[in-house]
Parts: structure tokens; C-alpha cells; sequence
């Protein structure tokens, strides 16, 4: 595990995330930054970081009552990739994310990249 436990690890990010991280309200956007630079330096809060099961990993903000999230998984220990970004507005994480998230994972193994 990284992000949480001191190991450090660096962010890529599927195609389409970035588009998806500049559609956030600007405030979500620039705290879901900062907890992806704590959980790169491996100082991110465990309560940041949520397992959601199939190697996909879950990036919590909160800001103002209002929740953000990044989906991401690990093809590799040091490397996090960032699958879908999106303000969270129901209890569950919604399964159209979830679905999204597991294609472009499987995409970006399809592809080889690290």
C-alpha cells in the first residue's frame, strides 16, 4: 500500500480525467490536488482513502459539505493512475463510475502502460 503509510508514489492519469478534474468546482479541484500530493508523498489521511474492491482505490475530499472523489488503481506499486474524477452527490459511489473507472483501467493495461 502507498499513500498512507509513508511509501511514495507518482499520479498519471487516464485520458479524460484531467477534463473531468477542470469540470469540478474550482475549491473541489484544488483540495482533490492537494490530497493527491499528500497520498503521493505517502502522508495522505486513511480516512482519505477508501478500498472499493477489483484493485480500484477511492481519493475522498470533502469541502463545505460537499464531497469529491478520484478513482484510481496501482498497475504498479510507486505509480497511481487517476481513472475518473467526479462531485460525489449520493451515498454510494454511483456504479456509472465505477463501470467507467473499469474501462479505462482496462484500457490503459490493454495498453501497457506503467
Amino acid at each position: 500500500m502507498t499513500g498512507t503509510d509513508g511509501y511514495k508514489c507518482g499520479w498519471r492519469y487516464a485520458p479524460g480525467v484531467h477534463d473531468e478534474v477542470k469540470a469540478l468546482a474550482p475549491t473541489g479541484a484544488a483540495h482533490l490536488a492537494q490530497a493527491m500530493k499528500r497520498y503521493g508523498k505517502g502522508t495522505a489521511l486513511p480516512r482519505q482513502v477508501k478500498a472499493l474492491g477489483d484493485g480500484l482505490s477511492e481519493l475522498r475530499v470533502t469541502v463545505c459539505g460537499t464531497e469529491y472523489r478520484l478513482i484510481f488503481f496501482h498497475p504498479v506499486g510507486h505509480i497511481a493512475v487517476g481513472l475518473v474524477a467526479f462531485q460525489k452527490d449520493t451515498r454510494k459511489t454511483p456504479g456509472r463510475y465505477l463501470t467507467l473507472a473499469k474501462d479505462r483501467k482496462g484500457s490503459w493495461q490493454a495498453n501497457g502502460k506503467v
